[in-house]
């Protein structure tokens, strides 16, 4: 199985995500690719991005020619891979923010907890609607409704299909919706029927110990 991390930034934080590329070129087991998905134009500023070489020689800079928000992070990487050759059943793709240290251990807990055969979406931080209030969802194992993006969502590449593009075209004119990648991903999640579960094990992989020691 490949695992290929995934990931966003702006202009103004390209220059900022070191910690965070640290973090991944670090991992005990790792990545099969580091791709950096950046639009020609910010959208929300207009401004260029400035590609510094500290990151432009430890990943592949994936210039794509829409803005997708937040969700640049993992949307055109769906594309990318796919158009490259790679097995979408042998392929998992990590998306994670540019400004938090995942643990080291990240990359080898989620190959070694999860069985090939899996489909499930597997997120270090969920939340589920529960009478209309948001209720964060931390537990090992359990099932969780929303897929939050910032503590990193392992998913099968396998999982988008054919009618992945058309639904995202849907939502991108709707600047709440583009905001709300978590929820337009994780909606896209449940249309196909996947488990979205928690990946919560302390010192291997852990929101808490994320949030404990301070790398977010």
């Amino acid at each position: 199985m490949k695992y290929i991390v995934s990931f966003t930034t702006s202009p103004t934080r390209i220059h900022k995500c070191q910690p965070m590329l640290n973090a991944i070129l670090n991992q005990s087991r790792r990545p099969d690719l580091i791709l950096l998905n950046i639009p020609h134009i910010f959208e929300r500023t207009g401004k260029q991005y400035n590609v510094p070489k500290n990151v432009s020689e430890h990943v592949n800079v994936n210039r794509v020619d829409r803005d997708y928000g937040p969700g640049t992070k993992i949307i055109p990487t769906i594309s990318y891979l796919k158009d490259k050759g790679y097995d979408p059943n042998n392929t998992r793709i990590i998306y994670l923010d540019d400004d938090i240290r995942y643990p080291k251990t990240m990359i080898q807990t989620l190959e070694q907890g999860i069985q090939e055969s899996d489909n499930s979406v597997w997120t270090s931080t969920g939340f589920n609607f529960i009478n209309l209030k948001l209720n964060g969802e931390r537990t090992h194992n359990k099932i969780t409704t929303i897929a939050e993006g910032y503590g990193g969502v392992c998913v099968k590449l396998s999982i988008f299909e054919d009618d992945f593009y058309p639904y995202i075209d849907k939502y991108m004119n709707d600047i709440d919706c583009k905001l709300s990648d978590d929820m337009i991903l994780s909606n896209y999640y449940h249309k196909k029927k996947v488990p979205i579960k928690i990946v919560n094990l302390r010192g291997k992989y852990s929101i808490i110990d994320m949030w404990q020691n301070k790398s977010i």
